[in-house]
């Protein structure tokens, strides 16, 4: 079924983003971010990339600094923007690991193309083009957010505001793993069609 275009009827505003495709193309990305009064974002979209758009687009807005921080990880580049002897807590395992140790296990996949090799097959051995589709459009979506509040300078959070390892995403990326939503207080601001919400329902 797909879960990605059902809209759920929830007390909310109705907030609207619309972007054009990578590439300096035109024609348009849609989705529909639709919060709870708790902050519980529904995307509404017409088709997968759109999907991905709103969803990356709303993770930003929520979680920026944790995707920023996953991109630096994934990208082999802990040591440089945290330091070789530093460390961070690898929650699906629930261990603590060192940057360098974990440049290099990244490093290593990264050289390896494995991920490309894997994302050539063709289905069922590689991803459905929905899959693909729906990455790429997440991608996106985090770059608008990053693009709408001016760049890292831009970045509410404190934690991460300002800082050089907040980047646009490179291509088609998602961290290996997703922390749960981060609730968000009611809001009465809304966006007309056609503009990216800076906030959304806050």
């Amino acid at each position: 079924m797909r879960r990605s275009v059902v809209c759920l009827l929830v007390t909310g505003v109705l907030v609207a983003i619309s972007a054009p495709l990578a590439g300096g193309q035109t024609s348009g990305l849609w989705a529909e971010i639709r919060r709870t009064e708790y902050g519980i974002p529904h995307i509404l979209a017409n088709d997968w990339q759109s999907l991905g758009f709103g969803t990356g687009y709303a993770f930003a807005q929520d979680n920026i600094c944790t995707i920023a921080e996953t991109y630096v990880t994934v990208d082999g580049e802990r040591s440089r923007f945290f330091g070789p002897d530093g460390s961070y807590v690898q929650e699906a395992l629930g261990i603590r690991v060192n940057n360098l140790d974990s440049d290099l296990f990244f490093r290593q996949i990264i050289d390896s193309h494995v991920i490309d090799r894997m994302l050539a097959e063709p289905p069922p051995l590689g991803p459905e083009p929905a899959v693909l589709q729906d990455v790429q459009g997440y991608a996106e979506g985090y770059n608008r957010y990053l693009s709408d509040v001016g760049g890292s300078s831009g970045v509410p959070d404190p934690r991460c505001q300002g800082q050089p390892w907040v980047r646009r995403s490179r291509g088609s990326r998602k961290p290996r793993r997703r922390p749960p939503e981060a609730r968000r207080r009611p809001s009465t601001r809304r966006a007309p069609l056609g503009r990216s919400p800076r906030t959304g329902r806050r």
